[in-house]
């Protein structure tokens, strides 16, 4: 258990500091652009905001760039005259007029009269450091200065907006936030940041870990209206629109394409940067936010996914664990889509990999726990099968039918002569230490002609041979096993000899033909064992090694290794449980 939650911790650590470095950014913005082009998550508005565009049209009109202050000072008189709260310059007036001192004049006399005039300041970068660009003198005291320096991301597209930026201890406020800020005539003294979030009297616009906000756009133009700088000036506009401007937030700035001032964002892939800011603005103060699930959270989230997917991995198996994982994808884009509709974003790419490293990391875990199982039981399985049939059963080459099956088996049963009256003799310490050193020989015997070891029953023990794998020569494998085994148990008794203990002899009977192979027990323990007449004829056969017969066969043994080995034929002999008589044979030890 505790294995298992370390696991679960380091991967979730691993996973997100691969997210809070930026590496799934690509896949989550496609996502994001996704969402923004299909889910309007705001209510339908009124048009607070109007945009003058200085669009073709006008630039055609005009016959000149830059436009002459003189209009941009008309203009202002106009939208004043038409009842215009905020009016809010996407241009730049940083140096001054081509044509004459009087047509900046002209500008600046009519923002001094309007106090409503915001203007647009940027910077550039110098041996590395901000230099900021504001208006010109006569302009920039007679209004108030806004930030429009765009922020994009990695692939260029512009999805955050910058609130807030301090050059050398002065605040310097955002073209949309201070635009929202003089629309709601809330002054500077109102605003402070609260955690993530940036309060604006009863708003509260939730930063990421940057400062910045995202953008909710919106396909259409919900919320604004466009009209084009040279209608504005028209005879007459303002008197068949009489209420075009009362009360509205009109922001003046570039969409002709000549003038090159758009930006890729996620609705459209050559934005004008006035609508850009128009877009931030409605999304300020109609409140329609969409807000990043904090990191501490996000790391709670991704740590769930991955706890459910390894332990289901584990538990379960890797198969269910892969179904369960597909299912948990589906879900994450599920709660994805519903999180969006209600204003929250969620992150996916990043739940999505945890998901798949961490079942990627269960079916790793589970593979090396099948392997040591497959050692463990391979190492078992070994104490009863030659090793050779072993490596032949996890090769894959054989197969273990636990249901019965009929096979063509030589059964040998090994029996230690006179085991009662040594009992009756020897402590017994020694008894079981010279038992267990019999039985070890016999068995590496068994194992070494390839043999099964089936139990050991108290001083014996039965080995079968054809069972569980098919041997043609099993007759003739259990004969050469039996001979060995009466070489390996009189080299044992030399070996007792000179250590002072006493002698044993072991009498070894063997039947061949038909059993039955299979599974055989209770329903909570089962061994793995064969039954039939062969096995009760090899059993009953072994009270004939106590009359001075080391190994004793029966007439079908005795068929199967003709012209191998050397056999004396003992007489037809009765035994226990069959009506007819068995044919018995002796082999003849080696000399």
């Amino acid at each position: 258990m505790k294995k298992g939650f370390i696991s679960v911790l380091i991967i979730s650590v691993i996973v997100c500091l691969i997210y809070f470095i930026g590496a799934f950014k690509t896949f989550d913005n496609f996502f994001f652009d996704n969402y923004q082009k299909n889910i309007d998550t705001g209510n339908p508005v009124e048009k607070f905001i109007v945009v003058v565009a200085i669009d073709d049209l006008s630039l055609k009109k005009f016959d000149v760039w830059p436009v002459a202050r003189s209009k941009y000072a008309e203009l202002v008189k106009i939208l004043n005259k038409g009842g215009a709260k905020v009016i809010a310059f996407d241009v730049n007036f940083d140096s001054y007029s081509g044509y004459a001192y009087e047509d900046d004049l002209d500008f600046s006399k009519q923002l001094a009269k309007s106090k409503n005039v915001i203007l647009a300041r940027d910077y550039y970068m110098e041996r590395n450091l901000p230099v900021l660009r504001d208006p010109i003198k006569e302009l920039k005291d007679n209004a108030v200065l806004a930030m429009v320096n765009p922020v994009l991301d990695r692939d260029s597209f512009i999805r955050r907006y910058t609130m807030l930026a301090y050059h050398r201890d002065e605040a310097l406020l955002y073209f949309a936030l201070q635009a929202s800020m003089l629309y709601k005539n809330i002054n500077n003294r109102e605003l402070r940041l609260n955690g993530s979030k940036l309060l604006l009297a009863d708003i509260a616009v939730p930063l990421d870990h940057n400062g910045r906000m995202l953008i909710n756009y919106f396909s259409g133009d919900k919320g604004i209206s466009v009209v084009p700088f040279a209608h504005v000036l028209e005879r007459g506009f303002l008197e068949l629109n009489p209420d075009y401007f009362r009360n509205k937030l009109v922001l003046v700035g570039s969409t002709a394409s000549y003038l090159q001032d758009s930006f890729p964002t996620p609705v459209d892939i050559n934005m004008p940067g006035v609508m850009i800011h128009a877009n931030a603005i409605r999304t300020i103060l109609n409140k329609e936010f969409i807000t990043e699930i904090p990191y501490l959270y996000y790391f709670c989230v991704v740590l769930f996914f991955v706890a459910i997917t390894y332990l289901i991995t584990i538990a379960k198996g890797s198969l269910i664990g892969f179904i369960f994982s597909g299912f948990f994808m589906g879900f994450i884009l599920i709660l994805g889509n519903i999180l969006y509709k209600n204003g929250i974003y969620l992150e996916k790419t990043a739940l999505f990999f945890s998901v798949t490293a961490s079942l990627m990391f269960g079916f790793f875990m589970n593979f090396l726990n099948i392997k040591e199982e497959r050692t463990r039981v391979k190492g078992i399985f070994k104490q009863y099968v030659s090793p050779n049939i072993v490596d032949r059963f996890v090769s894959g080459e054989e197969s273990l039918s636990e249901r019965g099956k009929e096979r063509n088996v030589s059964v040998l049963f090994a029996d230690i002569v006179g085991f009662t009256s040594l009992c009756e003799k020897f402590p017994a310490e020694q008894v079981v230490e010279k038992l267990n050193d019999v039985l070890d020989v016999l068995t590496e015997e068994v194992f070494k002609f390839e043999g099964t070891l089936d139990k050991f029953m108290g001083d014996a023990l039965m080995a079968v041979w054809g069972s569980p794998v098919e041997q043609k020569n099993h007759a003739e494998l259990s004969v050469s096993c039996a001979l060995s085994m009466l070489e390996a148990v009189k080299s044992l008794n030399a070996r007792w000899g000179a250590e002072g203990k006493s002698a044993l002899d072991i009498g070894i009977s063997i039947g061949s033909g038909k059993a039955i192979a299979g599974n055989i027990g209770a329903q909570k323990h089962k061994d793995y064992t064969v039954i039939g007449d062969v096995v009760n004829i090899a059993a009953r056969l072994q009270p004939l090694t106590r009359e001075g017969y080391s190994i004793v066969i029966e007439e079908k043994t005795k068929e199967l290794i003709e012209g191998k080995h050397p056999v004396n034929k003992i007489g037809d002999v009765v035994v226990k449980g069959k009506k007819q008589k068995v044919i018995a044979w002796s082999v003849a030890p080696k000399n």
